[in-house]
């Protein structure tokens, strides 16, 4: 019943009591020992039951001081072994063994065999994790003995995870083995030692074409300068594209091909010709798009080549048949599987000049604005072949689309082929093939055969998507325009004696044939570790259409409008467009000027008219000013290349619009608040482009915290006490 000295009231609340005199009852003692103790185990039986796999390995935790949970990710092994492991185990070993030389830690395959790996190298397990991951001990091996042992271990099936290291074992958490410099790298600072790259090279050597992939490695193509994509020397550290999904969009894939691993296919294909789900070639002359696969997914099994990324989601999507490509086509296939697609690799380019291909430009733009779940798909071109025809990379729809990147060719002397299409809206050059066909790209073939001399910037522009899916495997979290600026970073400056080379006014070198130079997969990965995610991009427009008619005067200084941008921002990109009625098309020459008076050349004087020059609108992109500040006057300069020559009629502009895409602040804008959506006659207009990425967890992918043990005894006496107290 209810107390007659206290009463009923509420536990917890503040109230007198009148203590008695009477003696104490030891039975009532005793009750209330009881009841603690059956509360105590209680309680025992709901923590076990709530947090089966904490009370499973409570050993382990007294040992040394983590939990372990049955699925673990590969951040939660390493902050297990940097946080908790470490602090018990390195303290053990202090004085009596080398940790960072002696220790690795492997995951295997699922019901993989560990006593395979253990008969076959001088190993003893240290410790083993849930999984499939354990610490393993190298046995009395010299430091030579135990890199070659690792790059070894990199070509065993069963293993899909290798990390050694001191940082990342017993060092400082926020420090990775291979922290880059924060300067732009060079080529000789993004390399691991010869002597790995021999033992690697050595273990791959068993494919037949190996021997002839110097785009991989310049040792193996007896260069004496680096003039290679340093894929082997990614490989060498283990990065091979994981979790990251490909496609190739050309004209057909061999899914079936034996050099592709069937086991890494997304099983997302379309083939926009037929109208079937098999990219499959129906025609001998479809062959392109398996010979473009074959770089990145050849794989290491004694057949043709090596993959660039041999672990990347790959599938495949036939947009044309015979060089044509259908309008609706490139509309719904490049924007296809927006869900499970990564980076689209297109190794091709439009055959027409100055022809707007609007559907699949707002498919890129989808892509972009949407892959990824926000942080948009990567999309990879060609420049083309036609450079030796003086064609223009600003002359083709697709390349001049400002959220793709457009890839050119270097061959084996270092030098960009003729046949490689530049211009500034280029972003890098990858290995390829010379002029006269030789020294291509050794891969895969239709019939499940294969190639060893596949050349031209089709063969380069898979070597770049390589790069890039070993960036994201770094961190998925990266945005489209964090892989470009990693991959503009850390690019190799080539044939330095080119007159084609300028510095921009934020210091960084460009050239028109080269881009921002050489990709390299081993500088870009490294850079990677330390990236930190850019700022959320925002469009700067200013334009000048209003009733503008205005002729184009015959002077060696043509006509320049001056269009003003107020925001102070990190310039990435420029589009310029142009509108008017041009009669002697070819003659015009066409530049932008920064703020930072550097210039860009849009449009050469060339051979070629447009299709309907009366109704001349065409938008060109340049790179040249990445890294400047966006504030201040640009100008637009429109002349002719021959002055006082014979006219064919009326050379008209009737508009000119800049748009700057820029990143991060760099100071507060003078006029304009960042918040301003539209304006006229000039003014900057702000847009956010793409939002902060957010990520959402699904409850089932929630692990519960681990559960105090070493708490659990007088937590719970002392909640069954105040239980007691309150009664």
């Amino acid at each position: 019943g209810i107390n007659a000295e206290y009463g009923f009231r509420p536990c917890l609340v503040p109230q007198t009591r009148t203590r008695t005199s009477e003696s104490p009852n030891p039975f009532r003692h005793w009750a209330l020992l009881m009841l603690s103790q059956f509360g105590f185990f209680l309680s025992l039986a709901l923590v076990v039951t709530l947090f089966p796999d904490n009370a499973q390995n409570s050993n382990f935790y007294d040992q040394y001081g983590a939990r372990v949970f049955p699925e673990f990710q590969e951040t939660e092994v390493r902050n297990f072994l940097l946080n908790n492991y470490h602090k018990r185990a390195a303290q053990d070993y202090e004085g009596e063994k080398d940790w960072d030389d002696l220790t690795i830690l492997i995951r295997l395959k699922r019901n993989s065999d560990l006593s395979q790996i253990l008969n076959k190298y001088p190993f003893s397990v240290q410790q083993s994790f849930p999984d499939e991951y354990f610490l393993l001990e190298i046995n009395n091996s010299s430091k030579e003995e135990k890199e070659n042992l690792l790059l070894q271990l990199l070509t065993e099936p069963t293993i899909i995870e290798i990390k050694k290291n001191k940082r990342l074992l017993i060092s400082d958490p926020l420090k990775s083995h291979f922290e880059p410099p924060r300067k732009r790298m060079t080529h000789q600072e993004s390399r691991p030692t010869i002597s790995l790259l021999d033992t690697l090279i050595a273990n791959l050597s068993q494919n037949p074409l190996f021997s002839e992939q110097w785009h991989f490695s310049f040792v193996l193509g007896n260069m004496s300068q680096e003039l290679d994509a340093g894929i082997l020397g990614a490989k060498a550290l283990g990065w091979t594209g994981k979790g990251v999904n490909v496609v190739i969009v050309d004209d057909s894939l061999e899914i079936r091909h034996p050099d592709f691993d069937r086991s890494r296919a997304t099983n997302v294909n379309y083939d926009f010709v037929r109208g079937i789900e098999d990219p499959s070639p129906s025609q001998a002359t479809d062959m392109h798009g398996t010979s473009v696969a074959g770089i990145l997914l050849a794989q290491n099994n004694n057949l043709c080549n090596v993959g660039a990324s041999v672990s990347v989601g790959w599938s495949g999507i036939r947009l044309f048949s015979g060089g044509e490509l259908d309008s609706v086509s490139g509309y719904v296939g490049l924007r296809y599987r927006l869900d499970i697609n990564d980076i689209y690799v297109c190794s091709w380019s439009l055959s027409r000049r100055y022809e707007r291909f609007d559907l699949a430009d707002e498919s890129l733009t989808i892509g972009t604005l949407n892959g990824r779940v926000g942080r948009g798909a990567l999309y990879v071109f060609s420049s083309g072949n036609q450079g030796a025809s003086l064609w223009n990379c600003n002359q083709l729809a697709l390349q001049t689309n400002p959220y793709v990147f457009v890839v050119g060719a270097l061959d084996i002397t270092g030098k960009a082929p003729k046949y490689s299409v530049g211009g500034h809206c280029l972003s890098l050059v990858a290995p390829s093939s010379t002029d006269s066909a030789q020294f291509g790209i050794p891969t895969t073939a239709n019939n499940g055969t294969c190639r060893k001399n596949f050349g031209g910037t089709s063969a380069s522009a898979p070597i770049v998507a390589s790069v890039m899916s070993l960036v994201l495997e770094v961190n998925k979290a990266f945005s489209w325009r964090d892989v470009h600026s990693i991959l503009y970073s850390s690019a190799v400056r080539v044939d330095s004696a080119s007159s084609s080379w300028k510095t921009n006014g934020a210091g960084i070198p460009y050239s028109p044939v080269y881009g921002f130079g050489l990709a390299n997969a081993t500088a870009a990965v490294l850079l990677a570790q330390s990236w930190t995610p850019l700022a959320p991009q925002v469009l700067l427009n200013a334009d000048n259409f209003a009733s503008l008619q205005q002729s184009i005067p015959e002077t060696d200084q043509g006509y320049t409008w001056k269009l003003s941008i107020n925001q102070s921002r990190k310039t990435e990109q420029v589009m310029v467009q142009v509108n008017g009625t041009f009669f002697d098309f070819p003659l015009l020459v066409i530049s932008l000027t920064s703020p930072n008076h550097t210039t860009s050349q849009l449009k050469q004087a060339e051979d070629f008219f447009p299709p309907n020059p009366q109704s001349f609108s065409w938008s060109f992109k340049t790179l040249f000013h990445w890294g400047e500040d966006s504030q201040g006057d640009w100008e637009v300069n429109i002349r002719f290349s021959l002055v006082n020559s014979s006219r064919n009629g009326a050379n008209i502009v009737t508009g000119v619009r800049l748009t700057v895409f820029a990143g991060k602040q760099i100071f507060p804008p003078t006029t304009v608040p960042a918040s301003t959506t539209t304006s006229t006659n000039d003014s900057s207009i702000v847009h956010l482009l793409t939002p902060n990425p957010t990520t959402s967890t699904s409850a089932s992918s929630l692990l519960l915290p681990p559960f105090p043990f070493h708490l659990f005894v007088p937590l719970t006496q002392l909640f069954f006490a105040l239980c007691i107290f309150c009664l």
